[in-house]
């Protein structure tokens, strides 16, 4: 338009417009700190006066428009992501929103586990383990990014407020503290279990042996595994019994600490009670309280028996002081010939006061029962139903063939009971925690059912219900003599 201008006016005309021009800059120029003034104080701008006119030649602009005013430019963000740490403070916004969010995830996931699926949440946490730990990851995450995006948590959403977020979030960590602050209830049993060394195992066994005690409980069982991965026939004699007998020693010395009773361990034999005693005795003599000794102590032995007898007196034995002052007998490394002297033991001399098997394999034993050579198969339905298992892991491995890859599963599981808990069937996670994917609060499961749960839990029980395919893979029998004898059993404690 200005070059129209120039070509529309002759020269003289230009010049003589230049002072017009020269007064309109100078105008502008004073006008601009004023116009920067009324943008900083607002207040100001609306109290003062109006300014005043440009002269008249401003008028005369070339382009015929109003002078533009020029504006303080914004000052810009220099990074549109909020700092980390601020926002992960102590007093900052995100440990308290994803708490809160967690909390309540957790409490409707509780509730729903216990309306609708009626399983307590914890065996469903420990069988979706994996499903549960990327579900928190994922809310973790959604609530980080836009924090750190700076964006603030105060938009509402209908009855969804901030606010009521914040109290809802605050009323679930209140909730899961209580559960928490809570003594544990050893009666609903274990989500998941993986001891990470032995002195947990027997920390934990001498807990429920302790519970059984105080419940008034004589006859007890406890086994686990005394040797990582082998048990007693698999591997070297002596190294599962010298293992045995450091276990049950030191479950003697923290159950004589804990209940302040005296515990004798019992052996098999007086030769097996030298060795022990010989390899032990600087452990003995510093334990207060716990003593050793053997089953056919106060009795006795063959050589004995013939050399009174040929005497002509009685050759009564007396039973060591540690045995008659003993409150509970520590019962353990007894083949299935050897539970006859244990039974005379238990009835002559423990009587009425506590025995606890250790760690002897007693499905194991209960095997033999009835073979040539062995005790009867009464000795199971008069002396070894009594006795009532407190803490209790039996592990099984199994394996199926299907018909894709890789053809062969190979799947293992644990049979578990902590007093005063459930039977529980737990399975083996590909880290070695054993999850929990059945329990019964009322009677053992039997080696059929025990395989049966586990193979339902890998989703491998895919034969139908009374077809060919199934009886071949489960066969005809699907328990043990000793647990299908019940009606001989004059207890049914082995099976509570």
């Amino acid at each position: 338009m200005m070059a129209a201008s120039r070509a529309a006016f002759p020269a003289f005309a230009q010049r003589a417009a230049l002072p017009a021009r020269r007064a309109l800059v100078a105008a502008r120029a004073a006008a601009e700190p004023k116009v920067a003034e009324e943008a900083a104080s607002p207040a100001a701008a609306a109290a003062a006066p109006a300014p005043a006119a440009a002269p008249a030649a401003a008028s005369t602009s070339t382009s015929g428009a109003a002078p533009s005013v020029r504006r303080p430019h914004p000052a810009r963000a220099t990074s549109p992501w909020a700092d980390p740490l601020e926002v992960m403070a102590f007093n900052g916004t995100g440990p308290e929103l994803i708490n809160g969010r967690l909390a309540m995830l957790g409490f409707m996931a509780a509730l729903g586990a216990e309306l609708f699926l009626q399983k307590p949440v914890l065996s469903l946490w420990g069988a979706s383990f994996g499903t549960v730990f990327k579900i928190q990851l994922l809310f973790i995450a959604a609530s980080l990014v836009p924090l750190f995006r700076g964006y603030a948590n105060d938009e509402a959403f209908g009855p969804f407020t901030p606010e009521a977020e914040k109290l809802n979030g605050r009323a679930a960590m209140a909730a899961e503290q209580s559960r928490e602050a809570a003594p544990e209830d050893k009666r609903a049993g274990r989500a998941t279990y993986r001891p990470s060394t032995y002195t947990e195992l027997v920390q934990d066994a001498v807990t429920a042996v302790a519970a059984a005690v105080a419940d008034g409980e004589t006859r007890l069982e406890v086994e686990f595994p005394a040797v990582s991965n082998v048990d007693g026939y698999k591997g070297a004699s002596d190294l599962y019994i010298d293992a045995n007998i450091q276990l049950a020693l030191a479950a003697a010395r923290q159950l004589a600490e804990r209940t302040g009773k005296r515990v004798h361990m019992l052996l098999p034999d007086e030769i097996e009670f030298k060795r022990a005693e010989d390899m032990f005795k600087s452990a003995l003599a510093t334990s207060e309280g716990v003593s050793m000794g053997h089953f056919r102590e106060g009795r006795q032995t063959l050589l004995t028996s013939l050399f009174f007898s040929a005497g002509g007196t009685s050759g009564k034995v007396d039973l060591p002081a540690e045995a008659q002052r003993a409150d509970i007998f520590l019962a353990l490394n007894a083949s299935t010939v050897e539970l006859a002297d244990l039974e005379t033991y238990v009835n002559e001399t423990v009587k009425e006061r506590v025995v606890v098997t250790w760690n002897m394999e007693l499905d194991t034993l209960r095997s033999d029962l009835g073979l040539l050579g062995f005790p009867p198969k009464d000795l199971q339905h008069r002396f070894l139903c009594l006795f009532k298992p407190v803490f209790y892991i039996r592990q099984r491995d199994y394996s199926k063939s299907v018909a894709v890859a890789p053809f062969i599963i190979n799947y293992s599981g644990a049979l578990f009971r902590e007093y005063p808990g459930p039977w529980q069937v737990m399975l083996r996670q590909d880290n070695g925690v054993y999850a929990c994917v059945a329990e019964d609060a009322a009677r053992r499961y039997n080696l059929g059912e025990f395989k049966e749960e586990l193979m339902m839990a890998m989703g491998l029980n895919t034969e139908g219900e009374g077809s060919a395919m199934a009886f071949l893979r489960r066969g005809y029998k699907t328990s043990t003599w000793w647990e299908d004898d019940e009606d001989k059993e004059e207890s049914k404690a082995w099976r509570s």
